[in-house]
């Protein structure tokens, strides 16, 4: 794979980890806003977040299918799997359990059937409710991939299965024929369906990567796009989204090479930002809120404070944990990260 276009990955994964811990950081309550402006903007900035976050998971679909795809086929394929059990699977049930001991010394109670189906039904978050696309991306790797080699045989399939799937996406998310509804609404299914033609985005590009250049390669983002804003009359909402899941792609391609942002230590902490994160916020956000809201400034700075409070104490006890086991047994950070360290910042899932 091209260094620009690898390093182009590490430096954006670091990126969009941080969006998503400002998105789960939660809204912040604007009920103290000094007037209705300072209300306003607060709201205004909630709302930028979960923007952060649709780009952010975007981007970890597109990515994910990217690296899968990449020199995959039927041949390789159990390999690509075996590679996906170590570095998804693995570290997803790694967290899962984690954050289940830690509940359970702090007195939460739960029912071993409840655990198995947060853990692998997708009919519930998972205990570690933002590592549920992990487990997501895992299954897609085993289950649809080999559907996806064969859809994507040729340029010319893949852009009539591309557009084929994005219609029937949008059919299934928006159809009111009742047995096709009960099952689209089932648990996560709704969500999956909402970032699959991300997946199938970096899929394309993954798959005819050695034969897609700069600036071919962009034809068939800009394909995807105008094929969204023809139905986007038709559609709520449907050029927005494509908009956004075909730019992951684009930046990678494009964004020029920076050597000072190349090849930097807290890109291998991407992984534990994210895998840290949540459990962090949901037991001590209520702490920081209560502190805050005794601080008689406008909500608008309070909300951009507790945000950025939040992500710096996220990438600040990745970075503890990740020295801390890099200097007791470097291969149990291996594995909890899926391969993903500051010795080894390359995606363990590229090959």
């Amino acid at each position: 794979m091209d260094k620009r276009i690898s390093s182009n990955i590490k430096i954006f994964s670091f990126v969009v980890s941080c969006f998503m811990v400002l998105f789960h950081a939660g809204m912040y309550d604007n009920s103290n806003a000094v007037n209705q402006f300072d209300r306003e903007l607060s709201e205004l900035i909630n709302y930028d977040y979960k923007l952060l976050a649709f780009f952010g998971l975007s981007f970890f679909f597109s990515v994910t299918g990217f690296l899968l795809f990449y020199g995959l086929n039927y041949r390789n394929y159990l390999k690509k799997i075996e590679r996906r059990v170590h570095s998804l699977l693995i570290p997803y049930l790694i967290w899962q359990a984690l954050v289940l001991i830690k509940d359970l010394c702090i007195g939460r109670r739960y029912e071993i059937p409840d655990v198995l189906l947060r853990t692998f039904g997708l009919e519930l978050w998972p205990l570690n409710g933002p590592l549920w696309y992990v487990y997501v991306v895992f299954l897609l790797a085993l289950l649809l991939s080999p559907v996806l080699l064969l859809m994507f045989s040729s340029k010319r399939s893949a852009w009539i299965s591309t557009f084929a799937m994005l219609i029937l996406i949008r059919f299934l998310k928006q159809t009111s024929i009742e047995p096709v509804r009960i099952v689209v609404s089932y648990g996560l299914f709704s969500r999956i369906l909402t970032y699959l033609p991300a997946y199938m985005i970096g899929a394309y590009y993954g798959r005819f990567y050695e034969k897609n250049r700069m600036p071919e390669s962009m034809v068939y983002s800009l394909a995807v796009v105008l094929f969204a804003y023809l139905l986007g009359f038709k559609i709520s909402g449907f050029f927005t989204d494509m908009v956004v899941m075909t730019l992951p792609m684009v930046l990678i391609f494009i964004f020029p090479s920076i050597p000072k942002l190349e090849n930097r230590k807290i890109y291998g902490y991407t992984f534990l930002i994210y895998a840290l994160h949540h459990p962090f916020i949901v037991d001590l956000k209520g702490f920081i809120d209560e502190g805050l809201a005794w601080i008689p400034i406008p909500v608008t700075i309070l909300n951009i404070f507790e945000h950025m409070l939040i992500l710096a104490v996220s990438v600040l006890l990745a970075a503890g944990l990740s020295k801390l086991l890099e200097k007791l047994s470097p291969k149990i950070l291996a594995v909890i990260t899926g391969g993903r360290t500051p010795v080894n910042t390359g995606d363990s899932t590229s090959g």
